[in-house]
């Protein structure tokens, strides 16, 4: 299975929210963060107009002054969609119609809006987004910190081609070339290289780590890799989450080739437990990576192997189905059944009638979903299956 979410980035990044370093990132993280103020207020104390050919929020906060501040682009879908107003629509307008039609709908919406949070860019004047008072933030550099950390496991950016005309590209070294990455697709030395995989704007963050210096053998003698991608927003453009997998390579353009273990997990920022839950899971990240934890990871895949779930197709959904309707695992009868075709396509699963065969099928499939909720559901049912099988 071929994973494209950090090709994805890296093949529609713009320049400027490129960097070659974690550290780099978290100095511009660090700079949105100092020039950001979080401010609360009410609908009534609300209001819209131009200025200068472009939509301004007026706002007054807390009785103050009327204070106006022009918006992103995505605070503007933000307010938009809190006013059930069609931002599609209303962005291909001139400014002082627009902001008599929110003016309008606002009138009308006010009794039914909550007092909303407002995050301020002091450095450009401008509203960065309008969310819930319930909206907990986690600020993009507090998690370029704990990705930072994972450093000292033998974490590290893989290097990538140059997707556009950069003129940062240079020609790539010994130290940036990954051990086990000796396909012609991946980076060589000499091969020309730019900054990619570590993807910063004043919507989001996005993060690509491989560890090839503790890979695992998937029991043929293969060796693969270890990987991990991470993503946050500060203004409700995303969910804190990750993913972590195992692969046979990466290439230059960051497609990750031959993905197994592949697992997602996502959090919406609502809740004080947040932040507790997001480090904890990078904290797993880092320990079920650390040496120890190779033998182990061994041990599992080989188990995974060698155990058996019948003789054919037939008996080896038949052990499936009475496993999942047993512990209520939300893996319906149909995906199963795919799953094991799809295992059937890989020979390098070995017998598809075997665990690790079905469980790779299983992530195949969750992969192809478009909503993150479905395939981190798919995903940790998978996870759990398998530790119920081997238990």
């Amino acid at each position: 299975m071929e994973l494209y979410k950090a090709h994805n980035q890296w093949s529609s990044r713009p320049l400027d929210e490129r960097f070659w370093t974690l550290e780099d990132a978290k100095n511009k993280c660090n700079e949105l963060c100092k020039s950001s103020e979080v401010r609360e207020v009410e609908p009534k104390d609300l209001g819209f107009a131009s200025l200068n050919k472009e939509l301004v929020v007026d706002f007054c906060f807390e009785g103050s002054m009327t204070e106006e501040h022009p918006v992103t682009n995505w605070a503007f879908k933000q307010i938009c969609n809190k006013l059930s107003a069609p931002a599609g629509f209303l962005e291909k307008l001139p400014s002082d119609l627009v902001s008599t039609i929110l003016e309008h709908v606002l009138e009308k919406q006010t009794s039914n809006l909550n007092t909303l949070s407002v995050l301020l860019d002091n450095t450009t004047d401008r509203a960065r987004c309008f969310v819930s008072t319930k909206y907990h933030r986690i600020w993009n550099h507090q998690v370029f910190d704990r990705l930072i950390d994972l450093k000292q496991f033998g974490w590290r950016v893989p290097p990538a081609r140059p997707a556009l005309n950069d003129p940062r590209a240079r020609p790539a070294t010994e130290e940036d070339i990954l051990n086990q990455c000796t396909s012609t697709l991946s980076i060589n030395v000499g091969d020309l290289i730019a900054p990619a995989g570590v993807y910063v704007s004043d919507q989001d963050m996005f993060v690509f780590l491989v560890n090839d210096q503790y890979t695992v053998d998937d029991g043929t003698g293969n060796q693969l890799l270890r990987g991990m991608i991470f993503w946050n927003s500060e203004v409700g453009a995303a969910s804190i989450g990750g993913l972590s997998f195992l692969c046979d390579t990466v290439c230059g353009n960051h497609i990750v080739w031959g993905a197994k273990e592949v697992t997602e997990w996502s959090k919406k920022h609502i809740g004080e437990a947040l932040e507790t839950h997001a480090w904890d899971k990078l904290a797993l990240v880092a320990n079920q990576y650390a040496q120890q934890s190779q033998k182990d990871d061994y041990t599992k895949i080989l188990r995974s192997r060698n155990t058996l779930l019948g003789n054919n197709k037939e008996e080896s959904l038949e052990t499936l189905f009475g496993v999942t309707r047993k512990y209520r695992l939300l893996l319906s009868d149909t995906l199963l059944d795919s799953a094991y075709d799809r295992a059937t396509t890989q020979p390098r699963y070995g017998n598809p009638n075997n665990l690790w065969a079905i469980t790779n099928g299983i992530t195949e499939l969750s992969q192809s979903s478009m909503y993150t909720d479905k395939r981190v559901e798919i995903d940790r049912s998978a996870g759990k299956l398998a530790e119920i099988i081997l238990a």
